[in-house]
């Protein structure tokens, strides 16, 4: 990573002046972050092969089902 000397002021105020302007209209920048992880996530998804996702589905049912099993076993705890 560069020291913020080496970068380019120009373009670091540049940027100061975008986000600052993104600051004024949250709606604008929560629609336009929405939109990028929209995008992101087909062409994730495009990268992906039909195994791996296979596979990530399978541990997010796993994580699921796990944090079930802990609340429930916590209720059961609380309600002996």
């Amino acid at each position: 990573m560069t020291d913020e000397k080496e970068k380019n002021p120009a373009a670091m105020e540049l940027a100061r002046l975008a986000v600052a302007k993104r600051r004024l209209n949250p709606e604008k920048m929560r629609d336009d972050s929405r939109k990028g992880g929209l995008i992101g996530g087909k062409a994730r998804a495009a990268s992906l092969t039909p195994e791996r996702r296979s596979e990530i589905a399978r541990n997010a049912v796993a994580a699921r089902n796990a944090k079930r099993a802990a609340k429930k076993a916590e209720l059961d705890k609380q309600t002996g």
